[in-house]
């Protein structure tokens, strides 16, 4: 259930020769995909010298404009580098971003219809070992990345609308179900318990099985990643992002992060972001 995402995305990358980075957002498909960065040792390597500048363009700026390109575009980042980016959407929510290619691009993609542009670094850097491609081959790319999209969006419809009554699942299957499509809200224990038919101590014992925490312990866990991810790829406030994780208390929420990364989401996100305090 959880593995069909990941299983699509081997297809695409198979299919593609192009391995495929992604921003995700949502509780349901961190668990069955989690954050992947690139891979690329010259994208690497440009990071190392320019993460600020990598993080706001590839994070905040690609997140926002995405809402006005909702079939992809291709970005140019400040390095000269292209790659196809592909937002994954349910019911008008961001879900996650796809991004694939690394290339250098070797016309002006007159052929693409949407081109997004960094503002270019001062000097050449050294793009020793990245790939070239032309308009036709990064058309491909999005169409591929579309299709790939579709894929994830029916497959997140049916997770998430779905009746798990109606479904052929072990208890194992549908604890898991039910705690990631509902991480966000206040689903509590006793109501997965009702929902897979346990008592409250057996379905305790089972999510310690299947997780390695407690059920609260779990669950903020999940939040926790999605609010990590927002505050390094949006300039949302930190009580918004707490909103948004699943955090009806800011203060809690301010504990709980301490507690899991050792320091403030202000910090953070200004470690990260603005690659101050290294």
């Amino acid at each position: 259930m959880l593995t069909v995402p990941l299983k699509a995305i081997e297809c695409f990358e198979k299919y593609t020769g192009s391995k495929l980075s992604y921003y995700v957002y949502s509780p349901v498909l961190s668990r069955a995909l989690h954050h992947t960065p690139h891979r690329n040792p010259v994208c690497k390597r440009i990071k190392f010298s320019n993460y600020s500048d990598c993080t706001l363009f590839d994070g905040h700026y690609l997140r926002s404009i995405t809402p006005s390109f909702p079939n992809g575009f291709v970005k140019i980042c400040h390095a000269g580098i292209c790659e196809a980016v592909m937002p994954v959407s349910y019911d008008g929510k961001l879900l996650g971003l796809l991004i694939a290619g690394i290339y250098v691009p070797v016309d002006d993609l007159s052929g693409i219809s949407a081109v997004i542009r960094g503002k270019r670094s001062e000097g050449q850097p050294d793009l020793t070992g990245v790939k070239k491609a032309d308009s036709g081959e990064l058309q491909m790319l999005i169409e591929a990345l579309q299709q790939l999209r579709a894929r994830l969006e029916k497959w997140y419809r049916e997770f998430i609308e779905r009746d798990p009554e109606a479904e052929t699942l072990t208890p194992k299957e549908k604890a898991l179900w039910l705690i990631h499509r509902n991480a966000l809200s206040g689903f509590s224990l006793r109501e997965l318990a009702a929902g897979i038919n346990l008592s409250y101590g057996r379905t305790s014992h089972l999510v310690k099985e299947l997780t390695g925490v407690t059920f609260s312990q779990y669950i903020t866990q999940l939040r926790l990643s999605c609010a990590s991810n927002m505050l390094v790829t949006t300039n949302w406030t930190v009580a918004v992002i707490a909103a948004e994780s699943g955090f009806k208390n800011l203060v809690n929420f301010h504990k709980a992060f301490k507690k899991q990364y050792g320091e403030s989401p202000a910090d953070f996100r200004r470690r990260r972001v603005l690659n101050l305090g290294k």
